[in-house]
């Protein structure tokens, strides 16, 4: 995980234009639209810093909204999507977020950026931990993304169980890092899946919901 700071080391060796430095040190309250007026594409590192400093989201966090619900439920302030104005709370796909108290982003440097050109971030809490990630395509014709919180308590399937492999379903705890406590496995169709729910829903009820257990 890199920081602000970490980034902004990197770009101090790197050859950027003045007009992407004065991003870097503009208000972070000014206008995002005015921010990125005229601009077709910024170095990734500098659109790294602005996103970490300014918390910026997905503007495509929208599309889902259980996504939304889950934000909102954590205390995280998002415009309301009916009321978005797209000349002053949306620019290159992004959003302005409030988060909770102590909340920040740092870059993902565990996952390599995709062939798309997507840049990783972690959304962490007050306490460091890991509560959440986005996903952002730095590409003037076509910004996109995605983020979401997570269950401290879930489940992820590291083998399908194509061809004749039997399936492979994990429970895993966040509370610190991703640990498995749990591991399924069977060449019966979806069975691991299901003996994976429903060990979570047996030991942990309410995992679905990322405000509990943390």
């Amino acid at each position: 995980m890199d920081t602000l700071s970490e980034v902004m080391n990197r770009l101090s060796k790197k050859k950027i234009s003045a007009t992407q430095i004065a991003l870097l040190n503009a208000d972070p309250n000014s206008n995002l639209d005015a921010m990125f007026d005229g601009i077709m594409s910024l170095d990734d590192d500098v659109m790294t810093a602005i996103i970490i400093q300014r918390k910026l989201l997905p503007v495509d966090l929208y599309n889902n909204g259980w996504v939304v619900d889950n934000f909102l439920a954590l205390g995280f302030k998002l415009p309301d999507y009916k009321e978005l104005d797209y000349s002053e709370d949306i620019s290159h796909g992004l959003i302005k977020a409030e988060f909770p108290e102590g909340w920040y982003l740092v870059e993902n440097t565990e996952e390599q950026k995709g062939k798309y050109g997507f840049l990783k971030f972690l959304i962490l809490d007050n306490e460091g931990r890991v509560r959440g990630e986005s996903e952002y395509r730095n590409c003037f014709y076509s910004c996109s993304g995605s983020a979401r919180v997570f269950s401290r308590y879930d489940f992820e399937i590291t083998q399908h169980g194509f061809d004749g492999e039997a399936q492979i379903v994990q429970v895993q705890d966040r509370n610190n890092g991703k640990k498995v406590i749990k591991e399924f496995t069977s060449t019966e169709y979806d069975k691991a899946r299901l003996d994976a729910l429903s060990y979570l829903d047996e030991n942990y009820p309410e995992w679905r919901n990322v405000t509990k257990y943390w």
